[in-house]
């Protein structure tokens, strides 16, 4: 299955004061917190939130905490999509002006 999402960065900016903390899972939450300016909090929030909801369009499962998926990227810069701590499925992301999300899941 797939799952496509799409977000403008730029919308974001005003939902970064209790927002992350809704969506990010704990080690994405560290991640963003060692961002020291709002462009780079901003994009990582909205690849985050797209990625989610990539997810969410491709799994069907429109009840999952978002933080129990989460998208970490390995040493080279890939992402990876993890749900309840296990690799999941294929992501991957684009963030120029807007943060889109492209998540495969093997059946």
């Amino acid at each position: 299955m797939i799952g496509v999402d799409i977000i403008k960065i730029s919308r974001v900016y005003n939902l970064q004061d209790d927002f992350p903390e809704r969506i990010l899972s704990s080690d994405e939450y560290k991640r963003y917190l060692s961002f020291e300016d709002e462009e780079n909090k901003a994009r990582f929030l909205a690849t985050r939130w797209a990625s989610k909801e990539a997810y969410v369009k491709a799994s069907g499962n429109k009840t999952i905490d978002f933080r129990k998926i989460s998208v970490m990227s390995d040493e080279s810069g890939r992402p990876h999509l993890y749900v309840n701590g296990k690799e999941c499925g294929e992501v991957s992301l684009s963030h120029d002006g807007y943060a889109i999300a492209v998540v495969l899941i093997k059946e």
